[in-house]
């Protein structure tokens, strides 16, 4: 198993390398392979996360994705009122771990907000 990992990363490597123009490599300081060598975790699977059948808590970020250092605002409501916390992950290989946590956040004070308005003509809820 340890070979077949290790010969996927090299794979991996080679693909990666192989995008890159002539002449350039991937460099050891380069952020990104700097990051993609941090130790992994699997607590971004789904399997792990809290069960919502109740309508308990709901909510969304401002964006998929962001770029290291840049703001993503959560929009968040709960029911009846009660704290949480947010997990934050870095999805990317880290060893087959699949993902990263890059930052815990809470636990916060979470209240009931008000229903989402939506357009008549489109249907989005905004």
């Amino acid at each position: 198993m340890l070979k077949r990992i290790a010969l996927m990363l090299v794979l991996g490597l080679l693909v990666s390398s192989a995008l890159l123009p002539a002449g350039q490599t991937l460099a050891a300081d380069n952020p990104i392979v700097v990051e993609n060598q941090q130790a992994g975790s699997t607590g971004w699977l789904a399997s792990r996360l809290a069960d919502d059948a109740s309508g308990q808590i709901k909510g969304y970020a401002s964006a998929t994705s962001v770029r290291q250092s840049e703001s993503l605002t959560f929009h968040v409501t709960v029911n009846p009122a009660q704290t949480y916390t947010i997990d934050i992950y870095r999805i990317g290989w880290y060893a087959g771990q699949g993902g990263r946590l890059r930052q815990h956040v809470g636990p916060l004070d979470g209240v009931r907000q008000p229903p989402c308005g939506s357009d008549s003509t489109t249907g989005m809820i905004a």
